[in-house]
């Protein structure tokens, strides 16, 4: 057996094979539930428009829905609800905000 067959031998033996690879692309857990997070505010979106909204920083779940940022503050504090995002649902008959001046 020479230094070739030697050398062969190692790197079939401890070489990263194909099949152990991750996949390429975006398939992991991760990624499909992000995916799943997504699709659900882009539905509370949808049935919510117009409406200020607190989503669930983990789950991306709406925790609650009120028309004014006052009322949904006042809301979350009441309920004692932590751990959320603030933002307000458009509604696609809004004009869109583009500047500020």
């Amino acid at each position: 057996m020479g230094w070739n067959d030697v050398l062969t031998s190692i790197r079939q033996k401890y070489a990263p094979r194909v099949s152990d690879s991750p996949p390429e692309g975006p398939t992991t857990a991760a990624h499909t539930e992000a995916k799943q997070r997504n699709e659900a505010l882009r539905t509370a979106y949808q049935e919510l428009a117009g409406q200020w909204i607190a989503v669930d920083r983990v789950t991306g779940a709406v925790r609650a829905a009120k028309p004014t940022p006052y009322d949904l503050s006042a809301y979350l504090k009441e309920n004692q609800i932590r751990g959320v995002d603030v933002l307000r649902a458009t509604d696609p008959s809004e004009p869109e905000l583009v500047g500020l001046g």
